[in-house]
């Protein structure tokens, strides 16, 4: 029973079906730092895309996302360019980890996810690799994800 269950979403939480998904991200960053006693700026979010098993305390598991503007090759886990307008995600994770100052980010682009695709309600963003294209093309392409996906 979801009302009585204590996994806090581990087995998959669909964040366009709660009424404040902000909360969730919030609850989980503040349970993950107290957890590793680290202050809640130290933390960054990683989303495992294509990972349905989280794993450890500082995971949480995700469902029913989608990314409009791009496709994610889970393998090489980056975003590549497709003529698709919208593609489903299977179950990810999100992790909280401690930022790494001295990171290698060159090849990364912030993607927001948003509540749904009236793009009104930013949720957060994620880093991810954005393979052989330039931040440019990302953001003509309007490359975001949607975590209430109608379809």
């Amino acid at each position: 029973d979801a009302s009585t269950s204590t996994d806090y979403g581990k087995r998959g939480m669909w964040l366009g079906g709660l009424i404040y998904p902000e909360a969730y991200m919030t609850a989980t960053r503040q349970a993950v730092a107290q957890d590793q006693k680290l202050s809640l700026e130290e933390l960054e979010l990683r989303l495992d895309i294509g990972n349905s098993e989280p794993r450890g305390e500082d995971s949480f598991g995700l469902k029913g996302i989608s990314l409009e503007g791009a496709k994610y090759d889970i393998a090489g886990q980056k975003l590549e360019p497709t003529q698709d307008l919208n593609t489903s995600l299977p179950h990810s994770v999100m992790k909280w980890v401690k930022r790494d100052k001295n990171a290698d980010e060159t090849r990364l682009i912030e993607v927001p996810v948003y509540l749904n695709d009236n793009r009104n309600n930013l949720l957060f963003s994620v880093k991810l690799d954005r393979g052989n294209s330039s931040i440019n093309s990302w953001y003509q392409r309007g490359t975001a994800f949607i975590a209430w996906n109608k379809a």
